[in-house]
């Protein structure tokens, strides 16, 4: 609409889109070929970054399934960084979409820092299975270490497959956020309390002025997934998935 009312062209919906996408595969590539070059460009990836682990599978008709990334700087910096993990997921946009996995983490000076990337064909519990499951390899299961995440069903049962003893704990700001759609935006600041008498304090007052969010609470997530106080393993002051969701971000064009 805005070329035929500046350019003065008749120009049919279907033309102007496929303009578009022939515009688009001149400057990204073909969707088709990049797919059948992922192999070559995930072997180069290996040669040229020491330590880098790429996995890619396929159905047994050759058609992408998963593919899994972590650089090799990635993967051997996490031993200096804080051991808590945020897991997070995004869409991708073009012809084929699918959704991007990534996993990160934090340093002491709270930079955020990628440790893993996994490109699947959809989100369910096979894929976040599969994920975890090549992540598993670079960082063992450990009583120290912390999973955040939403509080998305397949994430949940896919942590607890591959993950057993770690502690996986839920991201506070999904939680608080689904305390505002259901109730309204309440300002709560239980989830940093670090003191369980700070806790219990502003539980009551919880409590006493909003009921119905004091019960949507202990009926939706028991306090040790999302309070600092009642935690179970250290997540430090890493409430939320910020890190993994900011990374999400700053790939929106890529994406």
């Amino acid at each position: 609409m805005t070329m035929m009312q500046n350019k003065g062209l008749g120009l049919s919906y279907y033309k102007a889109w496929k303009g578009k996408q022939l515009a688009l595969n001149h400057l990204r590539g073909d969707p088709e070929e990049s797919y059948r070059t992922l192999p070559a460009y995930l072997f180069v990836v290996k040669q040229v970054n020491k330590d880098t682990i790429t996995h890619l599978e396929t159905y047994s008709s050759g058609r992408f399934k998963y593919m899994f990334l972590a650089y090799g700087v990635c993967i051997s910096m996490f031993r200096r960084m804080r051991k808590v993990i945020a897991i997070d997921e995004t869409f991708l946009k073009r012809k084929y979409r699918g959704v991007l996995l990534l996993a990160t983490t934090q340093d002491g000076d709270l930079h955020q820092y990628p440790i893993a990337w996994d490109v699947v064909d959809s989100e369910n519990e096979m894929s976040w299975t599969w994920f975890l499951q090549k992540l598993y390899e670079l960082i063992p299961d450990d009583p120290d270490l912390v999973i955040i995440s939403d509080r998305h069903a397949v994430v949940t049962s896919s942590v607890a497959v591959v993950y057993k003893h770690s502690h996986h704990l839920h991201c506070t700001w999904h939680v608080f956020q689904n305390i505002g759609t259901h109730y309204g935006k309440k300002g709560v600041g239980l989830s940093c309390s670090c003191k369980m008498s700070d806790f219990n304090m502003l539980y009551e007052k919880l409590k006493n002025q909003y009921p119905s969010v004091a019960s949507y609470l202990e009926k939706s997530s028991s306090p040790n997934k999302w309070s600092r106080s009642f935690c179970r393993g250290n997540r430090y002051d890493i409430m939320p998935t910020n890190g993994a969701e900011l990374i999400n971000y700053r790939l929106s064009e890529e994406r």
